[in-house]
């Protein structure tokens, strides 16, 4: 888990600007759904990100998989996960 997340520390753009990389890696970063949350929590707060409208899109499908997956997994373990307490 401490790997992944290193590695998501540095596949999103947090202490260095996403112009800093070159195109194809932009793209490539951009696939990372933590990219627009920044983006849009950076425009939200200090107004010094590019929000486009597919960022928006973006989150809300990728937030509402995460919802669904996380109630599923939940829903399917959560008598063993009670035994367990």
């Amino acid at each position: 888990m401490t790997v992944l997340l290193l590695i998501m520390v540095y596949v999103t753009p947090i202490f260095y600007p996403i112009t800093a990389l070159s195109e194809r890696m932009q793209k490539i970063v951009r696939l990372n759904p933590m990219t627009s949350y920044l983006d849009c929590f950076r425009w939200a707060f200090s107004d010094n990100a590019d929000v486009t409208w597919q960022s928006w899109a973006y989150i809300s499908v990728t937030g509402v998989l995460a919802f669904w997956m996380g109630t599923t997994i939940f829903t399917k373990f959560w008598p063993r996960t009670v035994a367990m307490l």
